[in-house]
């Protein structure tokens, strides 16, 4: 363990740092905007893309260059977003619809014996849904007195991805095959696909970088589509597309997000294999049906 003692640089060293290492920087009071508003620290995770071992950068790099991978980055994120968006409130209508239908139950969420590790997992939940600002959650509060939480469907309404994901990871087999059979996937594995979702979803929210991240859990083999995964790494973005198209094809069949994808790429000419991409990776999640 060495001690951090990397200086604070002003705007200008900042400048000057990148020119000395051959980033060609020919509008210096544009650069210095972006280095106001992004951050040179956020900016250095695409530099990174256009420098050597020793953070030289190569030949012909300029500043634009940064700033078009860092745009790129940015608006594939907000393709995803929407993409995602449309996945979670899928899930959200399959938990407060079919889950609930088959209980026979309006407020079976509320109880502990619906779920593996029993009420434990759902009691901070709760009690968020209680303390909720929401307008429905609260009118529900100020006319009815009982029973103590409002009904399945608004309750699902009112959780984040992450939590209903959280849920039905929790559920029993038979739960968990009423979801499995909604998407038409295999019991096992459909909830653990959602949460890789609810993951890349949560990069995606805090302006993290996806354009070349390798995710921390791995997508996990699936006999089905192991010709559209490939050789390609398991954490890979790609891999996390692959999953996010086989939910998509089911629940927004007309969707043109493969269309932008591609144009963006195009645009901002990226380097695909830095995502995972196989060279024929539109045939590939084409296929997917």
């Amino acid at each position: 363990m060495i001690e951090y003692n990397k200086p604070f640089l002003s705007i200008e060293k900042q400048i000057s740092l990148l020119k000395e290492r051959g980033l060609i920087i020919g509008d210096k009071q544009r650069a210095e905007f972006f280095l106001h508003n992004i951050s040179y620290y956020h900016l250095s995770i695409y530099t990174k893309a256009f420098q050597n071992e020793e953070n030289k950068f190569k030949q012909d790099t300029d500043f634009d260059d940064v700033i078009s991978l860092y745009n790129f980055d940015k608006r594939l994120r907000l393709l995803l977003l929407d993409m995602l968006e449309r996945i979670e409130m899928s899930l959200k209508c399959v938990l407060a619809y079919e889950v609930t239908r088959y209980k026979d139950d309006n407020y079976w969420y509320a109880k502990g014996d619906n779920f593996k590790n029993g009420e434990d997992d759902i009691e901070n939940i709760l009690k968020g849904i209680v303390d909720s600002s929401e307008i429905y959650i609260k009118h529900y509060y100020d006319t009815y007195s009982d029973p103590g939480y409002p009904p399945a469907w608004m309750f699902f309404e009112s959780l984040t991805f992450g939590q209903s994901v959280r849920l039905a990871r929790n559920f029993f087999d038979t739960e968990r095959q009423i979801i499995a059979g909604f998407y038409k996937l295999p019991k096992k594995t459909v909830t653990q696909m959602f949460y890789y979702l609810s993951h890349l979803r949560n990069v995606c929210a805090h302006h993290s970088r996806v354009w070349n991240r390798r995710f921390v859990s791995n997508v996990a083999k699936h006999p089905k589509y192991e010709n559209i995964f490939g050789d390609t790494r398991r954490g890979s973005l790609y891999a996390y597309f692959v999953v996010m198209q086989i939910f998509l094809v089911k629940i927004s069949p007309t969707s043109t997000w493969l269309d932008k994808l591609d144009g963006l790429i195009k645009e901002h000419d990226i380097v695909i294999y830095r995502m995972g991409f196989p060279n024929d990776w539109r045939s590939k999640l084409e296929s997917i049906k």
